[in-house]
């Protein structure tokens, strides 16, 4: 698997479907092929398979998700898992929009200031462990 510069990762997730597939991923944790197509074409009917498998095939590539494969009734089966690498990833391309956003708001003169607290460093809510 190649080494990727941090600009060519910020290019990979500029694409929409992408993005979505690593939303989805760090959302569910893990999704077989069939219902990550069919959850993104929730969001847009038109996707082929052709086309989602290679967004997928990309970000397997560059690390940012992982396939598990086995043999599930004579058919090779794929669930996709997000990496660590994908999670950092795809929090740092957030923290970019939102700033991006915040700055658009500003220069268009709407109030950034909602007295929302600033977080600095996003973790995953871990479940409380049964009692």
């Amino acid at each position: 698997m190649p080494r990727l510069s941090l600009q060519a990762i910020d290019n990979l997730l500029e694409s929409p479907m992408r993005f979505a597939i690593l939303c989805i991923l760090y959302i569910s944790r893990a999704k077989t092929y069939s219902d990550l197509l069919d959850a993104m074409k929730q969001e847009n009917e038109d996707i082929s398979s052709g086309n989602f498998s290679a967004h997928l095939y990309r970000l397997e590539n560059a690390g940012l998700v992982r396939a598990k494969r086995a043999l599930f009734r004579r058919k090779v089966k794929a669930t996709y898992v997000i990496t660590r690498k994908g999670e950092h990833a795809l929090r740092t391309a957030l923290s970019k929009r939102l700033a991006q956003d915040l700055r658009v708001a500003k220069d268009l003169g709407i109030p950034t200031d909602l007295g929302i607290p600033v977080v600095e460093q996003t973790h995953r809510l871990q479940p409380k462990p049964p009692s």
